[in-house]
């Protein structure tokens, strides 16, 4: 995989995340539900769980595939 496409890959997932909490500021000023509540909750949540299996990969070294992946379903989860 060449270098541009990962750091292309980590950049596009970071630039997701970063629209999320950008919303995410805007939703915490609404009326909380119950509903919308436990939807944010589980979004921080994948957030949190791919950033650390993204801090895995390259501090074992192993940028892969999934660098590709997860920015790919972040583009499909934040559009």
């Amino acid at each position: 995989m060449a270098v541009r496409a990962v750091q292309s890959a980590i950049a596009d997932l970071f630039e997701s995340i970063q629209r999320f909490f950008i919303r995410l500021k805007i939703y915490v000023k609404l009326p909380p539900t119950e509903e919308m509540t436990e939807i944010m909750v589980d979004v921080m949540v994948h957030v949190l769980h791919v950033l650390a299996l993204l801090t895995k990969e390259i501090k074992q070294g192993k940028i892969s595939e999934l660098i590709l992946l997860i920015g790919h379903l972040f583009r499909l989860i934040f559009p």
